[in-house]
């Protein structure tokens, strides 16, 4: 469980010392948060990158959704995926609110997520259309 906060600390390291850093970099940070469920850690480095004036890209801000996503946090992911809304997010961003929203049996929001894909470059799959049918069936 000391990964993430060696991994952060490169990181840290590496900015201290005006190394070359990308998002990428900022990506396995926000995915080894995310991996030890520690959702508020993977937020704060996402919200780092944009201080330092780092665009956050797709996998950052799915990965940051999915540590919301796992510990109901279902507001938190659905913010972040309001962010993305810019660049198209990807259909994993769309099923893991989707999935957020069902866990927690807001199906309505789970579909207007859903019908939210038709206006998006991401089609909706099978694991969009089941979580949202799960959803339903919830609430």
């Amino acid at each position: 469980q000391h990964a993430p906060e060696v991994v952060d600390g490169l990181l840290q390291h590496a900015l201290d010392r005006q190394a070359a850093v990308d998002s990428i970099h900022f990506n396995i940070v926000i995915s080894a948060w995310t991996k030890a469920g520690r959702w508020q850690a993977a937020l704060d480095r996402l919200n780092a990158m944009r201080e330092l004036h780092f665009v956050p890209d797709a996998i950052g801000y799915t990965t940051a959704m999915q540590a919301c996503g796992r510990i109901y946090q279902w507001q938190q992911a659905l913010q972040l995926l309001g962010k993305m809304l810019g660049p198209s997010p990807p259909v994993a961003s769309f099923n893991i609110a989707i999935t957020a929203c069902e866990k927690v049996g807001h199906w309505q929001m789970a579909l207007a997520i859903l019908s939210s894909m038709r206006g998006a470059t991401a089609q909706a799959d099978t694991i969009s259309y089941s979580a949202a049918t799960s959803a339903c069936e919830k609430g």
